[in-house]
């Protein structure tokens, strides 16, 4: 995997935002292009869900108030094979990508991407153990994507991606905390890749 990343690392550059947790800002990972064709191909964005721990079911929250589009038909699958490429895990341990979109004030806030929160709530044999979030767009303000256990803000460049790791112990990966800071002028839209530890069922 290591070799794989150094080969990447020659065309593709990134900033590395922190060591551990390993977290990466990719540069022009996308085209413009590429994240004109996702924006310019949904139009059936549904109400985003939340994740219950005590039903271990999707519901409505409003801790997270954006839309979500989920690519069953794998009209964007590129997205997902340079996640893969990028995080040498292979494309069945991927879940269907999402495309969201952040209108004026929505936001999504301080939330970890894994499931399992060791030793109360053990909600999965298949917890996830990364993230790509990768920006399609930037004519908009506000909207970044913030860890604040790090300190660490993100700004969104379009067809840039952020990349990072929690397959660590449970004090290190409780610092993947992280919110999408709420839209103040326009809408933002992201595509988001997370990814399983083993092979995912879709």
């Amino acid at each position: 995997m290591e070799l794989l990343l150094r080969q990447l690392q020659v065309t593709l550059l990134f900033d590395l935002l922190n060591n551990t947790p390993n977290i990466r800002y990719y540069h022009n990972l996308l085209t413009a292009d590429e994240c004109d064709y996702v924006i310019n191909n949904i139009d059936n964005f549904q109400k985003s869900l939340g994740f219950d721990f005590e039903t271990n079911q999707a519901k409505p929250t409003d801790w997270r108030t954006s839309s979500v589009y989920h690519d069953y038909n794998k009209q964007f699958n590129y997205i997902i094979e340079k996640a893969s490429n990028l995080s040498g895990y292979p494309i069945s341990n991927i879940e269907i990508l999402q495309v969201l979109k952040y209108e004026h004030s929505e936001y999504y806030k301080p939330h970890w991407d894994y499931f399992n929160f060791p030793p109360t709530w053990i909600t999965t044999t298949n917890d996830r153990v990364a993230t790509m979030i990768v920006y399609l767009n930037d004519d908009f303000t506000g909207g970044s994507t913030n860890f604040p256990e790090l300190n660490i803000n993100v700004s969104p460049k379009k067809g840039s991606a952020l990349f990072f790791r929690y397959d660590y112990s449970e004090e290190i990966k409780k610092l993947t905390l992280h919110s999408g800071m709420p839209v103040t002028v326009g809408t933002k839209y992201i595509a988001t890749v997370w990814i399983r530890s083993t092979e995912w069922i879709k």
